[in-house]
Formats: C-alpha cells, sequence, structure tokens
C-alpha cells in the first residue's frame, strides 16, 4: 500500500497551501474589484462627456459696454474649433467697421468637454429664454447666448442686471475657453 501524499507532506508545510487555494477560489479573476469597476464607470463617462461634446455647440454674443462693443464667441464641439470676433457694434443700416479682434482655431477636446461640462452643469435647460433688459442697464452689456446639443438648442437673453448667476457664468466659461485655445 503506498502512503498518501499528506503522509509525506507535514501539516504545517499544507496551511499555506491551503489558504493559498482558498484565496484564489474566493476570488476567481472573474468578479472584478471595486478598483476596475471604479476605472469601467470613468472610462464610460469619459466616452459619455465625449460623445456630448462631439454634439454639441455654444455661441456667446454681447453686445453695449461704454465702447459699443460686440463679442461673438463660439466653441463647436463637432469640430472641435473655436472663433472669436469682436468689433463696433452694427446699427441697422449701416456698414459694419472692420473687426477689431478677430481669432480661430482648434480647441483641445479636454478644454471643449470641461466647459460643455459646466454648461450642462449650470442647468441651462431650465432657465428661462428671455430675461429681458432692465431699464436701469447703463453702459452694461447685453447677452444672447445659443446652446446646441444634439438636435436640441436653446437660446437665452438676459443683460448684466436681468441674468441669472448660471447664465453668467456660462458665458464666462465660454470666454474663458475660447482665452484659453487662444494661449492666453
Amino acid at each position: 500500500m503506498r502512503p498518501s501524499i499528506f503522509a509525506v507532506v507535514r501539516p504545517r508545510a499544507i496551511r499555506p497551501v491551503v489558504a493559498l487555494a482558498v484565496a484564489l477560489a474566493a476570488t476567481g479573476g472573474c468578479v472584478p474589484s471595486k478598483k476596475t469597476e471604479a476605472l469601467r464607470a470613468a472610462e464610460a463617462e469619459k466616452e459619455l462627456a465625449a460623445s456630448t461634446v462631439r454634439q454639441s455647440f455654444i455661441t456667446v454674443l454681447r453686445t453695449g459696454g461704454l465702447a459699443g462693443l460686440e463679442t461673438e464667441a463660439r466653441v463647436d464641439g463637432a469640430k472641435l474649433t473655436y472663433a472669436t470676433v469682436t468689433r463696433r457694434a452694427c446699427a441697422a443700416g449701416q456698414a459694419c467697421t472692420a473687426p477689431t479682434d478677430t481669432a480661430s482655431g482648434a480647441i483641445a477636446e479636454s478644454v471643449a468637454s470641461d466647459l460643455f461640462a459646466k454648461v450642462v452643469g449650470e442647468g441651462i435647460a431650465g432657465l428661462k429664454d428671455d430675461y429681458g433688459t432692465s431699464p436701469t442697464l447703463r453702459d452694461g452689456y447685453v447677452y444672447v447666448v445659443t446652446v446646441r446639443r444634439g438636435d436640441r438648442t436653446k437660446t437665452i437673453r438676459g443683460d448684466d442686471v436681468t441674468q441669472p448667476p448660471e447664465l453668467a457664468r456660462i458665458e464666462a466659461a465660454v470666454f474663458a475657453a475660447v482665452e484659453k485655445a487662444r494661449g492666453k
């Protein structure tokens, strides 16, 4: 009769092997760790943000101020481009003067993504379409913000006095994104 393998191996030597076998069986490699799940969730969120950016476009038209200027700043998430033009405001029926500042070019996907995340985070969909113009506005700006996401477009109008803080933060974020893309 042959001796059992357990008869040859001392009991102390078996404990670590059994512990290792139990640990391997418990993890099995088929249950993802919390770290793996978090990485997958982060990648899915990143892809969702990228697809949202690719469907988004925002324009801020700012008119007025002491100098009577008109500035338009645009970010196109589909093309990952920006454009900005500043000129004297044109009166109806008059020829517009040449722009005093123009720029356009590529915008980093991360900058565009951050911008559109801020726009969504400010709850743009819940803002009114028109906040009116304050009769007390002197040398201030009137803003028209247009946001397109997919097949939905929202245009919001307000001025320095009437607009809600959320809209002011969106406008500031657009101008900051364009300045960053310009390298300023």
